[in-house]
């Protein structure tokens, strides 16, 4: 198991659905076809004005989970999935 931590960027999302087909544990489609990092939590930013900001949550995953993930990151079109190792 590895623990991680997922970063989604909602600003630059475009919501074309690569991520939540790649990794549908970790991202999925609310009500309005919006994308959206599951668990996760926003990230308070002094600078924000405006959009929706970030999302992170930090889980273990193990080596299939991670892999998805690497692959949903790749996957996107604008770079909003960040992914960090933590140990």
């Amino acid at each position: 198991m590895k623990k991680i931590k997922i970063i989604y960027n909602r600003d630059v999302c475009i919501d074309c659905g690569s991520c939540t087909s790649i990794s549908p544990q970790n991202f999925a489609l609310n009500e309005n076809k919006e994308t959206y990092l599951v668990n996760g939590v926003k990230v308070k930013s002094e600078n924000e004005t405006s959009g929706q900001g970030k999302f992170e949550v930090t889980k273990e995953v193990d080596e299939t989970e991670f892999e998805n993930l690497k692959m949903a990151r790749d996957a996107c079109p604008t770079g909003a999935i960040e992914i960090e190792e933590l140990g």
